[in-house]
């Protein structure tokens, strides 16, 4: 009689012969050749529990400085490296999943933003749930490049701050026109700004201009599917961008070029 295959992967069914068989909270390593089986499982080691909170509803999360900041519905909290119950640091506007972001000030500027518009800068101890300047209208995603912030609007301008500043000059600002498609999402990957419209990308770098420093260098003739479409741009994450385009495909950035 031949043995009952064992599953070596994580996946159900993705081999024939495991049918819907896989790995939980085990992993499967490949021994040599002159072994008496192919491979042992070994089972995973598991997470720490590193901290708790009574919040709901995350929002996004930034570590500055050792401290770790979470957005939840209306409540910025934070964690230090010890870890343990939440620190409510104040209320905040809102309740959809946005973006954080920090320049590179000796303290450093934090702030958040949602697609609903609703903006906080923050520091350990309060929330402010408005910009400081004025000059920044209502925006829709952040991010942060070169010590600049960054900020898109759904009419296609992308604002930027002064350097290591919060201040902002109303002229301070570009705009994605390679179509009347706005703009849903900002993310800095490398020395590329990346600014997402719904039917198109256009990819900016660091130009040293004034007011805004930013000059586009060329674009990609897809939009995203949403502001959330995006990751592996973050530190310790992919080295490309993965992205979900205007087609409800999968895609990774690869110079310039969008490939399935």
């Amino acid at each position: 009689k031949k043995p009952i295959p064992v599953p070596l992967s994580t996946a159900p069914g993705s081999k024939m012969q495991e049918s819907a068989g896989r790995l939980i909270n085990c992993y499967a390593e490949a021994l040599g050749e002159t072994a008496p089986n192919k491979s042992v499982i070994r089972r995973a080691p598991g997470a720490v529990n590193f901290g708790t909170t009574a919040r709901t509803g995350c929002r996004g999360f930034i570590e500055v400085a050792g401290i770790l900041y979470v957005g939840f519905d209306g409540k910025l909290e934070k964690f230090t490296t010890a870890g343990g119950a939440t620190v409510n640091v104040g209320n905040m506007n809102g309740t959809k999943k946005g973006f954080f972001a920090r320049n590179n000030n000796t303290t450093p500027d934090k702030w958040f933003v949602d697609p609903d518009g609703n903006i906080a800068t923050f520091t350990p101890t309060t929330v402010t749930n408005s910009w400081p300047d004025a000059d920044l209208p209502a925006c829709n995603s952040t991010c942060s490049i070169d010590g600049y912030g960054v900020f898109t609007t759904g009419d296609g301008r992308a604002f930027a701050t002064d350097l290591n500043s919060t201040a902002v000059n109303a002229l301070s600002f570009g705009k994605a026109e390679s179509k009347p498609d706005g703009l849903t999402r900002c993310v800095a990957w490398g020395d590329k700004l990346l600014l997402f419209g719904s039917q198109t990308t256009e990819v900016w770098t660091n130009a040293g201009t004034s007011p805004f420093p930013f000059a586009r260098n060329f674009v990609i003739p897809r939009g995203i599917a949403g502001p959330y479409c995006v990751t592996g741009f973050e530190d310790g994450f992919s080295k490309v961008p993965i992205l979900v385009w205007d087609d409800n495909r999968v895609h990774k950035y690869s110079c310039g070029d969008p490939i399935a």
